[in-house]
């Protein structure tokens, strides 16, 4: 069960925006779709760094309750994805293509190897698969459903892998020229919830960003 918790510390979502018509789960992306799908993917692929201000919100069905932290997001398309939380606790969640760090507000290390748990590398793929924006992998893993065109859309992703699939009911991003939200709907009916503002797209690392990275 940690290592669950672990993992949905180092992901992406939010709840729609705007308003959609109908049920995005009954609107598989169609062949029409496809050229407004791989332009939103090739878009959001087209930034090397980002960072952007984020709240995340853990919405706990069976206890009526919700849950909030907030931080800052750092990606980096050759280092990895850093989650750096400051409230309600200092923490931090890195993830690389070979690993994952995490260190809890006392400072303790957990890390896990990428290929040593198959759910984690599942897991871990599909955040940074969506960030670097590789529709053929998201292709192969996840059946598509959209909403929307290029310009304002909303994905739904459903896990092919039985093992995913046990945990994961659904993710769901929504967003203009980039992710402006990712939502992760577990199989318990639980939420995980990120909203992203106040985007930056440096050029390069600064030395601070950096060292975040291992």
């Amino acid at each position: 069960m940690r290592l669950y918790s672990v993992l949905w510390t180092a992901v992406l979502i939010l709840q729609t925006q705007f308003l959609w018509s109908g049920d995005l789960y009954s609107s598989p992306v169609s062949r029409s779709q496809l050229g407004d799908v791989h332009k939103i993917f090739s878009t959001i692929g087209s930034e090397e760094i980002m960072k952007a201000d984020f709240e995340q919100i853990k919405t706990v069905q069976s206890l009526g309750m919700s849950f909030s932290a907030r931080g800052t997001l750092l990606f980096s398309a050759e280092n990895g994805i850093a989650w750096l939380f400051t409230e309600p606790f200092v923490s931090s969640t890195v993830i690389t293509g070979s690993e994952m760090i995490q260190i809890d507000s006392r400072g303790n290390r957990t890390q896990v190897i990428s290929g040593e748990n198959e759910l984690f590398t599942r897991f871990s793929g599909t955040v940074q698969s969506l960030f670097l924006g590789d529709y053929p992998l998201i292709e192969e893993e996840y059946e598509i459903f959209f909403q929307g065109d290029s310009s304002e859309w909303v994905i739904g992703l459903v896990p092919r892998n039985s093992l995913l699939n046990e945990i994961v009911g659904s993710f769901e991003l929504t967003g203009k020229d980039v992710i402006e939200s990712f939502i992760i709907r577990e199989s318990t009916g639980d939420l995980l919830e990120y909203r992203f503002s106040s985007f930056q797209f440096p050029s390069q690392l600064s030395e601070a960003d950096g060292n975040v990275f291992p």
